[in-house]
């Protein structure tokens, strides 16, 4: 069996960087992100992940998701976007709130668990305590 650890954070320039570590060898090696995931997370952005990995059911193979904040090119307002990927496969991008763009706070700190299938995503809403998506 091929156990690896995936670790996702902003560097120091902004961007969402992804290392591997794989168990066998206890070694971490880069992985190349495509500029859309890269350069996606807002700097004061905060990361929140989570995997889903059983045997049968809903996606076998397992998946990945994780979140961050983003900053609408048009109006300048900040959202929440997702990225997600099963294994072997590359980030799929997709907005999560786009309807909602500007309804959470600046340097917001996101928390996501994944409960039978489902996978909400929990972030402070201004005057309003906290927004469940």
């Amino acid at each position: 069996m091929n156990l690896q650890i995936h670790l996702l954070y902003i560097n120091s320039s902004n961007q969402l960087v992804e290392k591997v570590k794989k168990l066998s060898s206890n070694t971490w090696e880069s992985v190349t992100l495509e500029d859309a995931v890269k350069k996606g997370p807002e700097p004061n952005s905060r990361l929140a992940g989570a995997a889903y990995n059983f045997d049968g059911g809903w996606n076998p193979e397992g998946s990945q998701w994780v979140y961050y904040t983003t900053r609408d090119s048009n109006d300048a307002k900040e959202g929440i976007t997702e990225i997600r990927r099963t294994p072997g496969g590359s980030w799929n991008t997709e907005s999560v709130l786009p309807q909602k763009w500007g309804q959470i706070l600046l340097a917001t700190s996101l928390a996501v668990t994944i409960v039978r299938g489902r996978n909400p995503v929990v972030f402070p809403k201004p005057r309003f305590g906290y927004l469940f998506v």
